[in-house]
């Protein structure tokens, strides 16, 4: 996952996912005990109330008839009683028509250890013997004992109580608390899980508030261009980090700006200035050359100096353009240019310069685009010229011109050395040089490419090298924006 807005969210919504399951894990784990507890308190109030004192069987039998009175239902009673007498035998004294036979006195654990120390002995005249109920004073009671068993799939909540004379087993039916419980528990579920939910739509929201100042970096840096080093973040309330982040960027692009004003000064300046001093060295060489008479070597010397200048004053052209275009200041002269007889005319003379060569056009007639002719025409000229000299003896070059609904398209293709994949887009890069056929290096300045390339966004289109159509080969495209109709 590559989103850093999401790493975020997602690690805030883990941590409070973690802390949301403890906390409901917490809470339901309470209510249960909480829900428990009130049960054994139940049962204990019951057991108290009626060991208080000792009764007769009548007493437990009217007891066992009131509690499952209690809530009339369809179901099995929901109270069990068991009452058996303290002692070795631990003689039955009242159980519960539906008690369980597997659960018999002996099956719960004995309450002697907790019996309190004997302060009376059972009363005379008077209690289960006489037939009738004890009204003396309290009896004091053993702490009760519970736990919970399973019958027929459903659970009970058996409170284990007495007195010194007597031990009652009073369970409970608590399905219809599990069920609750359970209840409760899916509601819980619920409200974590939208809680969740919550929590990360939330922290994707906060996530993304918190790196709107990166975003606002990210958009400034965006629109960064030889015309846009003025570009800058505002300098507003963010916190301390970001705002750190934001002086930093605005003082880099000070420093890149400044820079890159001067080096883009310089090269205008060194190529405005060089090209005086080159005109008047082309002139004292055209003169030397008219003057040297009959000496062949003088003329030769003369010459390659010449050519050499010329060379010079073309770099400096090229330089001093893209020094322009570096700062935003190539200026255009549109008008409409026939671009089908451009095109036809720029062929002938390729043919020229590559007699031996084949050149082939499919130019769409009539194509009329507003453009600066001249330097156009320069851009045609480099990528023609590029055929010629990359080609191989006896090849072809395919020129083609049609117009879109909405764009120009023109492709230059030749014969020849393919250009790499990896080459594409370094073959644009300034004074990079490719080889020609064979591998041996080629004349040029190696900034053709370059500045057409510059001068083609400048007229808002683009230049690329693509993919050929055959194995040997190169092909160039250039798209240009439909602005005028056909001439």
């Amino acid at each position: 996952m590559n989103s850093f807005r999401i790493r975020i969210a997602l690690l805030a919504g883990s941590i409070s996912a973690v802390a949301l399951l403890g906390m409901g894990w917490f809470l339901w784990q309470q209510t249960a005990r909480w829900n428990l507890a009130r049960i054994d308190h139940s049962l204990a109030e019951i057991g108290r109330d009626n060991l208080e004192r000792t009764h007769g069987r009548s007493h437990f039998q009217r007891l066992d008839a009131n509690l499952n009175a209690m809530g009339a239902t369809n179901r099995p009673p929901a109270y069990r009683l068991l009452l058996w007498e303290n002692g070795e035998e631990r003689r039955i004294l009242y159980e519960s028509t539906d008690w369980v036979a597997e659960w018999h006195p002996k099956s719960f654990p004995s309450l002697d250890g907790l019996r309190p120390k004997p302060d009376r002995a059972r009363p005379k005249g008077g209690g289960r013997r006489g037939g009738r109920e004890n009204d003396g004073p309290p009896l004091r009671l053993m702490n009760p004992v519970f736990e919970t068993r399973t019958l027929a799939g459903e659970p009970w909540r058996i409170a284990v109580m007495g007195n010194r004379f007597d031990t009652l087993a009073l369970a409970l039916r608590i399905a219809d608390h599990e069920s609750d419980l359970a209840q409760l528990g899916r509601a819980y579920a619920l409200a974590l899980g939208l809680a969740l939910v919550g929590v990360c739509a939330g922290s994707l929201w906060l996530a993304g508030r918190a790196i709107r100042p990166v975003r606002a970096l990210t958009c400034v840096a965006e629109q960064v261009t030889a015309e846009g080093l003025d570009r800058r973040i505002e300098d507003r309330a963010h916190d301390h980090e970001f705002n750190r982040l934001i002086t930093v960027f605005n003082e880099m692009m000070d420093r890149l700006e400044k820079s890159f004003r001067q080096a883009a000064r310089f090269s205008a300046d060194a190529s405005h200035e060089l090209k005086t001093p080159l005109a008047i060295m082309q002139g004292e060489l055209e003169r030397a050359i008219a003057h040297t008479g009959d000496d062949p070597e003088q003329q030769r010397l003369c010459a390659g100096m010449l050519e050499e200048v010329q060379r010079l004053k073309a770099i400096v052209q090229k330089l001093l353009l893209l020094s322009r275009a570096d700062a935003g200041e190539l200026k255009l002269v549109r008008e409409p240019v026939d671009l089908s007889g451009m095109l036809i005319e720029l062929a002938d003379d390729a043919a020229i310069l590559g007699p031996d060569l084949e050149i082939m056009t499919q130019v769409e007639p009539e194509v009329s685009v507003d453009l600066d002719p001249t330097l156009f025409s320069q851009v045609l000229r480099n990528l023609l010229s590029n055929a010629v000299k990359f080609n191989r003896k006896g090849g072809w070059i395919r020129i083609g011109l049609r117009r879109g609904e909405d764009r120009v398209e023109i492709v230059v293709s030749n014969s020849g050395v393919a250009i790499p994949t990896g080459n594409r887009e370094r073959i644009f890069r300034r004074f990079y040089r490719e080889s020609a056929e064979g591998g041996a290096a080629t004349e040029g300045s190696g900034l053709g490419l370059s500045l057409a390339r510059e001068i083609v966004r400048a007229q808002g289109g683009e230049l690329s090298a693509v993919a050929p159509d055959e194995p040997e080969a190169a092909k160039f495209v250039l798209l240009l924006p439909a602005g005028h109709g056909p001439g």
